[in-house]
């Protein structure tokens, strides 16, 4: 099991489980830089393969990170992905769905292809 930490400055600490427990200063597993605001939206999809984070403070900022292998997506959002400013995302109860809503107040769904939708 993992756990992400935010910060004020775009950085994210995933941890795992174990050492967070084991110690009074646990050093990160993985730090992932990929925004350059405040992060207010961070969370795993159910299965907890998938980190979600995103900045309300700039437009399209939000990434989907693979958690087993410690990597960004990087070929989402695609520069025509229409997010503005996120508010709020959440993943469907089997994971093959993801939405992310937005300042303008459209809720974009997404397929994750990886899971299935029954």
């Amino acid at each position: 099991m993992n756990v992400p930490c935010r910060g004020d400055t775009g950085v994210v600490n995933l941890y795992s489980h174990r050492s967070v427990l084991q110690s009074a200063t646990p050093k990160p597993e993985k730090t992932f830089m990929n925004l350059t605001t405040s992060i207010n939206l961070l969370g795993f999809n159910n299965d907890g393969q998938i980190l979600a984070m995103g900045s309300k403070q700039k437009r399209d900022a939000f990434k989907l990170a693979h958690v087993a292998s410690r990597t960004v997506f990087a070929n989402w959002p695609a520069s025509n992905t229409p997010i503005h400013h996120a508010s709020c995302f959440d993943f469907s109860p089997n994971n093959g769905y993801f939405t992310v809503a937005n300042d303008r107040g459209r809720a974009l769904l997404y397929r994750v292809k990886h899971y299935n939708t029954v």
